[in-house]
C-alpha cells in the first residue's frame, strides 16, 4: 500500500473532526508542542509509525498510529492481537485496535492504529 508522506499526517491530525471517522477520535484534540515560532502536533515516532497523542477530556485519551512503511500483512496482525487480547483482557492491557478507514488524508482512507493513551 502506498502511504502518505510524513507532512500529511500532520496536516490532516490537526482537525481530528474532519481526518477521523471514529467518533471518540473526532471529539479530540491532538496534543501540540512549540516548533519554529508555531504550534505543531506533537510526533512520537517508532519503527514503523507515527503516533500522535489525542487528548480528551475526562481520561488520559488515545494514541493514534499512522504508518509510514508499508509493512505486509500489519492489518491482519493486528486484528489477530486484538482478538487475542479481547479474549485475554488484564489489567495490564489497554484497548487498541485497527481502524482500515482511520485517517482522511487528500480524499483517501488510511489505516491508523487507536489505542488507549498510557
Amino acid at each position: 500500500m502506498r502511504l502518505p508522506a510524513g507532512d500529511a499526517y500532520y496536516s490532516a491530525i490537526q482537525n481530528p473532526h474532519t481526518a477521523f471517522k471514529d467518533p471518540e477520535l473526532r471529539a479530540c484534540q491532538v496534543e501540540k508542542q512549540p516548533l519554529f515560532g508555531a504550534t505543531m502536533p506533537k510526533p512520537y515516532s517508532g519503527g514503523f509509525t507515527v503516533t500522535f497523542h489525542l487528548l480528551r477530556q475526562p481520561g488520559p485519551g488515545w494514541a493514534v498510529r499512522c504508518f509510514t512503511k508499508d509493512v505486509p500483512d500489519v492489518e491482519r496482525r493486528y486484528d489477530a492481537i486484538g482478538r487475542f487480547f479481547a479474549k485475554t483482557a488484564s489489567s495490564c492491557s489497554v484497548r487498541a485496535g485497527c481502524l482500515y478507514d482511520g485517517i482522511q488524508i487528500n480524499a483517501a482512507w488510511y489505516p491508523i492504529i487507536k489505542m488507549q493513551w498510557v
